[in-house]
């Protein structure tokens, strides 16, 4: 895996976003949270505002988790295809 597919599998991952009025959860994806600061909840209409610290934190987190995950992924394919003569 390259890159660029992280990238994409990065941009397409799901993360849960409580709404604080009727504590609902809106799942909305990394790329499209990372270009807006604010949403409306599915449930209530209730403005939820995406551009917290606590909010853009976990973003970062989970991003961070999901590269480090590919290197590895990456890495251990290297390994086998390297194993298997390839």
């Amino acid at each position: 895996m390259d890159i660029l597919g992280i990238d994409e599998l990065i941009e397409q991952r799901e993360m849960e976003v409580e709404c604080h009025s009727c504590h609902a959860s809106n799942t909305r994806t990394l790329g499209w949270m990372r270009n807006r600061h604010e949403t409306s909840c599915d449930s209530c209409g209730e403005v939820i505002v995406l551009g917290t610290a606590d909010l853009r934190a976990q973003v970062r987190n989970t991003e961070r988790l999901l590269r480090v995950l590919g290197q590895q992924l990456t890495e251990q394919l290297s390994h086998h295809r390297a194993g298997w003569g390839g």
